[in-house]
């Protein structure tokens, strides 16, 4: 019963969750920069993008609401360097992710597999380590038990960051992602490690998965919002 209730759970986590509820518009296009001046402004027109900063990478955000009805939709980078302008060719109703080579004055469709997939292993490896601490504090030394740990925490937090790097940069309900997210884990990994690992016992371990999800979440709450996503 105990193993089936695992398997059902992992189904659940793996599963895309998609929500849709009127809120508020999302950015129809987001431009992501990494090597851009600090003074680096983006125009529409004369609409200004709403610019973001994230460590190491500002994103700036424009809505359908400012398109304008023109055959060709340009934007114009401004910055105390240089101004130059860029053609958009492609404009998706919703979420059209930019990667900007401002050095080369070059957009990229996309968030890039490369960015994405170190973005997801920082956000792991921050995680592993916060809940490898917990894991060695509360004894637990048995390579069983280890094992466990790492294969159940890297099908958990992976399954988790994968879905976060879906999201829109900045979005608040990113936030909400994680408590759901985390009710999920915590269930998930309570349930697999109290299953495979006996090194101590069973109670010991859930009260031991409890606390190192919530120091991690406590710490992810704090540390996510400023990398990007």
């Amino acid at each position: 019963m105990k193993r089936s209730l695992v398997f059902i759970l992992i189904f659940i986590l793996l599963s895309p969750l998609n929500v849709y509820a009127n809120s508020a518009e999302p950015p129809s296009i987001v431009i992501m920069c990494m090597d851009g001046p600090d003074d680096l402004e983006i125009y529409y027109g004369d609409v200004k993008l709403s610019k973001n900063q994230r460590i190491g990478e500002d994103f700036f955000s424009l809505y359908r609401s400012d398109f304008k009805n023109e055959k060709n939709h340009v934007l114009k980078f401004v910055s105390d360097k240089k101004t130059f302008e860029i053609e958009i060719v492609k404009l998706d109703k919703y979420r059209s992710y930019y990667r900007l080579d401002y050095s080369k004055e070059k957009l990229s469709e996309g968030k890039g597999v490369v960015r994405s997939s170190v973005l997801i292993a920082i956000r792991i490896l921050l995680t592993l380590i916060v809940e490898a601490a917990v894991f060695f504090v509360f004894g637990f030394r048995s390579k069983k038990s280890w094992r466990a740990f790492l294969l159940i925490n890297l099908l958990t937090q992976g399954s988790l960051n994968i879905w976060l790097s879906t999201m829109t940069p900045g979005y608040g309900y990113i936030i909400l992602a994680l408590i759901f997210s985390e009710v999920l884990i915590l269930l998930v990994e309570s349930l697999g490690l109290s299953w495979y690992i006996d090194e101590l016992a069973t109670k010991y371990t859930v009260v031991t998965v409890i606390v190192a999800n919530l120091i991690s979440f406590y710490v992810g709450m704090m540390v996510i919002p400023l990398l990007p996503i």
